[in-house]
């Protein structure tokens, strides 16, 4: 084994869970798709829940930063539609998302497994947050709104697009967010532009004769 041992036994098990499943991810399986010995789990995390812990940390910080810097570009409502919907198929694309659901129902009967995939979630959550402060919160109607429960929101509607989706495999994802990037459009007309004072938008909609 290399030096990285740990790495190797977390790629392996992402390729087990993307591959079989949450239910077929055991310590013979991911040893089988890593090509070691599976005694090497065991001595390197201690249990296949450790592993799986350890799997949702790496996972989460291996896209981190290219959220957040594709975030940091995102100036109007649409622009977030626009780049939720880009790295929603990215993911998609490179099996993230089937990780992702396969994590999550894993977690769905186990309340400590759940509170730590909620908190690798923080961060994500984190940074929709940082964005709508730029784009709602130094509007004129900034302060109707709970940034936090939006922040939310638009998190849970990420994930949920690929779960209903799965439902209906003839529904596009990519017009999904389509329709949300022109609904967001619509709003943001309605909320005004980040930094803009309610006088100035009231001057921008007075009709020109």
């Amino acid at each position: 084994m290399s030096p990285d041992t740990k790495t190797r036994i977390i790629e392996a098990t992402v390729a087990t869970i993307k591959s079989e499943g949450i239910t077929g991810t055991s310590a013979r399986a991911i040893a089988r798709h890593g090509d070691f010995n599976q005694a090497l789990i065991f001595y390197h995390f201690g249990s296949i829940e450790e592993l799986l812990r350890a799997t949702m940390e790496h996972t989460s910080s291996a896209r981190i930063e290219l959220y957040r810097s594709r975030l940091e570009g995102v100036e109007t409502l649409a622009d977030l539609a626009a780049v939720a919907g880009d790295l929603h198929k990215e993911d998609r694309e490179q099996g993230n998302m089937t990780l992702l659901t396969q994590l999550m129902a894993g977690a769905a009967n186990d309340e400590v497994r759940a509170a730590h995939l909620m908190t690798t979630f923080e961060p994500w959550i984190g940074f929709v947050r940082e964005t709508l402060d730029r784009l709602i919160a130094t509007t004129p109607f900034g302060g109707m709104f709970d940034m936090d429960d939006i922040a939310f929101s638009i998190s849970a509607l990420f994930v949920g697009v690929e779960l209903m989706s799965d439902l209906d495999p003839e529904r596009s994802r990519d017009t999904v967010y389509d329709t949300m990037q022109l609904l967001a459009g619509a709003f943001q007309a309605v909320i005004g532009e980040p930094g803009q004072d309610t006088a100035s938008r009231e001057r921008q909609e007075i009709p020109v004769e």
